[in-house]
């Protein structure tokens, strides 16, 4: 055959082979669906675990359901409740033709993880599909960029008693060269979808009984950074997640799905720690927060995350980052100064002095530049809680302006003086209790707090002189009768106390206490209804001793015709002369204005001896109108 005719069959049967596969290929296109959903049915992929989490399926008295209550999470018209049917409804979506708006609003692009995941578990390659463009995706991706996760902690903020716990956020990584993040990388928060116009108290309750919906929203680090650092003046904690890249690109894709998707928000359980253990547990097999146990805390969260071991023996956590406040570099600055520039910076600060002063210009170069960047943070930490203020705009100009007058030098490192959360006191608290009163009749209580901790508790990883208490119980057993001493669904103090002698430093010292109450320790008995709220000022001397006071609205319930409104006034200290010991001494007085009686003197003293993350031994004494005495035994897990 000579090299002509072989050519031209040649030609022949290639011409053919394309006008065949021209002609089948929609055919051909058709049977790879339904062959994809029938090798997915054949392998139960719709049983497992990972696809579970990526509809967020949770085991309810009913069987399965998704709290998601966005429609378009779903394809199939039972998805949030039949894993099966919507594994289906998803394969046949990732075919659709039909014309959005954008491209992003394909199901392809609008679900990334499940078409990742779908595909790896039957060993396809992405070719299978009909090609998608996911510009958005691409764009917040960082084009597939994100090198690392990081999970950061910000502590509590005294501003809002629902933000005392602290708040977690998940950090995307785009590192460059050097192995450096960019505070551009993006952040995912999850958070309640709150009203405008919510007082802190009311924000509280919502939150405990479900009142608001939550969801996950994504903005650049930069702006968290500055929310919490410089405007609520939070420390922040960042622990960098040791992740492969397969692992670190399917939490991204399904944050991308999660963004928008509304979830019954309840502050003690399904809130920001929960959905975001959730995240992680998408790649992580052994679970972030305990099961079966009703809370879900970001101290929980963090604590077993740090202690955590990879199936290869390494830690979870790779790395350890501190970012401190605008409040803390101010007192660390203020605090590493000499007496006399100390007392330069407040005479300033006053109006007393200048930067022109002889004073000033008779300090060397590296004084001059330690006091102007404190003034600077100092100008900075007033604008935090009025940026609109003009005084303190021209005071930032003009000691910006002094210190651009002096030489460069690199900036100081701050360490930190809150340790990281998980070296702290654990949450959960069980105590056991013998005692007795003053007619010699023994007691034994039992105390169970879900979270958080108490004035007496040691600072370590948590904000000092403030408590948190959710659903605290105190039952008691006296005379062989069982009986509920007290409930406190909710209580909170922020005693406020200023770090530096600076104006401005520190605020009001309050407290709010919801539950239900002993009338007196004379009346086992008779338990009330009660709702406290106090305002006052609380002070620190020598870094041992902190005296305070109270005064505000004491509301009860009616019982044996004592008055439901009235007034509570308290003064107390707080005395901590170690890490291993810490007392208190509170006097208060109580008088109902719808009862004729005279105040009710309430004293007490108690004591904490031990500072292990664990247990402690607490000593107790209470006078009101009768006097007992306690001992007990607190264990933490």
């Amino acid at each position: 055959m000579s090299l002509n005719l072989i050519n031209k069959f040649k030609y022949t049967i290639g011409s053919l082979l394309l006008w065949v596969s021209c002609f089948f290929i929609p055919s051909m296109q058709a049977q790879t669906q339904s062959q994809i959903i029938e090798q997915a049915i054949n392998k139960e992929l719709y049983k497992k675990n990972t696809w579970k989490k990526l509809l967020v399926y949770e085991d309810g008295l009913f069987g399965l359901k998704s709290p998601i209550k966005n429609k378009d999470f779903f394809f199939a018209k039972d998805g949030a409740t039949n894993p099966k049917d919507e594994m289906i409804a998803t394969i046949n979506a990732f075919y659709s033709k039909k014309n959005y708006k954008a491209l992003d609003l394909h199901p392809q692009c609008r679900m990334m993880a499940r078409k990742t995941w779908i595909l790896k578990e039957l060993g396809l390659s992405p070719d299978v599909l009909p090609k998608h463009k996911c510009p958005k995706y691409q764009q917040w991706s960082h084009k597939n960029k994100v090198t690392s996760i990081s999970l950061i902690f910000s502590t509590g903020y005294l501003g809002n008693p629902a933000s005392f716990f602290g708040h977690p956020l998940l950090k995307f990584n785009v590192e460059d060269e050097r192995g450096n993040s960019s505070l551009l990388d993006y952040s995912l928060n999850y958070g309640a979808l709150t009203g405008d116009n919510d007082d802190p108290i009311s924000y509280s309750l919502k939150g405990l009984f479900g009142g608001y919906n939550a969801a996950f929203t994504h903005i650049q680090f930069f702006y968290h950074n500055h929310n919490y650092s410089e405007v609520e003046l939070r420390d922040m904690w960042e622990y960098k997640l040791n992740l492969t890249q397969d692992q670190v690109d399917m939490i991204v894709m399904h944050a991308w799905e999660m963004l928008g998707r509304e979830i019954t928000y309840f502050f003690t359980q399904d809130n920001c720690a929960y959905r975001m253990a959730e995240l992680i547990n998408l790649v992580v097999d052994e679970q972030i927060l305990p099961q079966f146990v009703p809370y879900a805390i970001p101290h929980t969260m963090f604590d077993r995350i740090a202690h955590m071991k990879l199936p290869n023996g390494e830690p979870l956590v790779k790395s350890l980052k501190y970012r401190p406040s605008r409040q803390t570099k101010l007192t660390k600055k203020y605090k590493s100064l000499n007496d006399d520039s100390r007392q330069l910076v407040l005479d300033v600060v006053n109006n007393k002095a200048t930067l022109e002063s002889i004073k000033f210009e008779t300090k060397g170069i590296d004084e001059k530049i330690k006091i102007t960047n404190t003034l600077i943070d100092y100008s900075m930490f007033l604008l935090a809680s009025d940026k609109e203020n003009k005084l303190y705009k021209k005071m930032r100009q003009k000691y910006l302006l002094a210190r651009a007058k002096l030489p460069l030098k690199a900036i100081e490192k701050v360490d930190s003086e809150i340790a990281p959360i998980h070296e702290g006191q654990r949450p959960v608290l069980t105590r056991l209790s013998l005692g007795n009163t003053r007619d010699g009749v023994a007691f034994h209580d039992f105390e169970w707090r879900p979270a958080y901790y108490d004035l007496l508790s040691p600072d370590t990883g948590r904000l000092p002189f403030s408590s948190l208490a959710i659903w605290k119980m105190e039952m008691r057993l006296i005379e062989e009768r069982l009986i509920l001493r007290e409930l406190d669904f909710f209580d909170v103090s922020a005693f406020n106390i200023a770090s530096t002698d600076l104006p401005g430093d520190g605020s009001f010292a309050w407290k709010f206490r919801l539950g239900i109450t002993s009338q007196s320790i004379l009346c086992e008995e008779c338990q009330v209804a009660a709702m406290k709220l106090g305002f006052g000022k609380a002070w620190e001397i020598d870094g041992k001793i902190a005296p305070y006071f109270f005064i505000g609205p004491n509301l009860t319930s009616s019982l044996n015709d004592i008055g439901t409104t009235g007034s509570l006034s308290e003064i107390g200290t707080i005395i901590t002369l170690s890490d291993d010991y810490r007392m208190i001494i509170n006097q208060s007085y109580s008088k109902f204005y719808n009862q004729d009686e005279q105040y009710l003197e309430t004293f007490s003293v108690d004591q904490r001896f031990g500072s292990e993350r664990t247990w402690d031994i607490r000593l107790g004494y209470k006078y009101q109108l009768a006097s007992e005495y306690e001992l007990a035994l607190s264990y933490y897990w």
